[in-house]
């Protein structure tokens, strides 16, 4: 993991700030993604070590948030998990969080049940389904990254939210 890809500021204050485990977890999951991204395109190909840099900074920031203001220790889902931004990002960083990764793709799926073995996150389930077919306890958080355009997305997550829904943008994202 090349750490000079995040910025000084997370460098500084965010990376200094997680216990080893945390860390150790990252890295691993920063060499794996890149690792299957060849074969099944989790990310952009292109410059996918600055996109997950970006994207890992994004979400360590926001979960910083979040437990800072006491939503931690609740459910958490990752909605639309894919290749797992945000949702095994904060796992590693959080893995006393109770947390759902629902994905409706097989591939995906596949590679994030391999990744929290090997991370050990013994308290991350992967869901195989589509969000719109689930009859769930709303989660206290739900976490959505380009599941849809963010205009959508709470229409979409509207029955599986119970207290926040957290919407992780693009550049390319319009509000409708």
């Amino acid at each position: 993991m090349n750490l000079l890809r995040f910025t000084p500021a997370f460098r500084d204050e965010v990376w200094p700030a997680l216990d080893q485990a945390a860390r150790d977890r990252l890295e691993r999951y920063w060499s794996d993604l890149l690792r299957y991204n060849r074969a099944q395109n989790l990310i952009s190909r292109r410059d996918p070590e600055g996109q997950l840099a970006s994207m890992m900074e994004e979400c360590l920031r926001a979960g910083r948030v979040l437990t800072a203001c006491g939503l931690g220790g609740g459910r958490w889902a990752d909605v639309g998990s894919g290749a797992g931004i945000p949702g095994l990002v904060l796992a590693a960083a959080h893995p006393d969080q109770d947390l759902v990764l629902i994905e409706r793709r097989q591939g995906r799926c596949d590679f994030l049940r391999r990744e929290v073995a090997a991370l050990e996150l013994v308290r991350v389930q992967v869901l195989e389904s589509d969000v719109r077919e689930l009859e769930l306890e709303p989660f206290d958080v739900v976490l959505a990254k380009a599941v849809a355009n963010p205009g959508e997305i709470e229409g979409l997550c509207r029955h599986v939210v119970g207290r926040l829904l957290v919407v992780f943008g693009r550049a390319s994202d319009e509000v409708a």
